[in-house]
């Protein structure tokens, strides 16, 4: 029987038939090196379309040399490979990368200002990123309304972690109550951050909130409607 062969994607449920060989995959695209006709072949497996990415590859007497005599970068769409005359070649692709998301997500449900505890936060990510942002928002207005606090990191290369203490930049603790956190970054061969992924949580004996005057267990995080 004839070989063949295909890519699935995960999120759009859908998959894309290719031809077997000596195949590397990468984000979006496959890239089949045609011993035949000594190319490099690229199927985008989103369109199905196939185009020649590379032409004149020498024989390396090999039925399969990926990753010896050409490869893929699975994140930056690049294609590299060497010619006759061992020189060097590099070819971007085209194809738009896959977004940047979290396979896995960790964070604490509380923090509390003072404490010896901070929130932590770790995320798994699909990609690497070259730099991530970390923005705490109060659901709740103290004194000076709502607060925010954004923590920033660089390159990343599977994995983002971060603590935040319960407060501001300015080091006044933020309103009690319910509090979200969103995580953008901006993944490995892209220049715009996007949304990775967001959350909440509660902290316990921060600043009051406004018109927060008495619940049985103290100050709840919740404005009081006193008649």
């Amino acid at each position: 029987a004839d070989a063949s062969a295909g890519v699935y994607d995960s999120k759009a449920a859908t998959s894309v038939a290719v031809s077997p060989g000596d195949v590397l995959l990468g984000d979006g695209f496959t890239v089949r090196h045609d011993h035949e006709a000594d190319r490099l072949v690229l199927t985008d497996t989103t369109t199905d379309a196939t185009r020649v990415v590379a032409s004149g590859l020498p024989d390396s007497g090999l039925a399969v040399d990926r990753r010896f005599r050409w490869t893929v970068d699975e994140y930056t769409g690049l294609v590299a490979w060497f010619d006759t005359f061992e020189q060097t070649h590099v070819a971007t692709t085209g194809v738009a990368p896959s977004a940047l998301t979290a396979f896995r997500t960790e964070t604490e449900g509380y923090v509390e200002p003072g404490s010896a505890s901070a929130w932590t936060g770790r995320w798994e990510l699909s990609r690497p990123a070259t730099s991530w942002s970390l923005t705490f928002t109060s659901e709740q207005s103290g004194a000076t309304g709502r607060a925010t606090r954004t923590l920033t990191g660089g390159a990343a290369s599977a994995e983002v972690t971060a603590t935040w203490n319960g407060k501001t930049s300015s080091g006044i603790p933020f309103p009690n109550g319910e509090f979200t956190w969103t995580l953008k970054a901006t993944g490995l061969g892209t220049t715009a951050p996007v949304t990775v992924t967001s959350g909440s949580g509660y902290l316990l004996h921060g600043s009051a909130v406004r018109h927060d005057f008495v619940s049985p267990d103290g100050p709840d995080g919740r404005g009081d409607l006193l008649t």
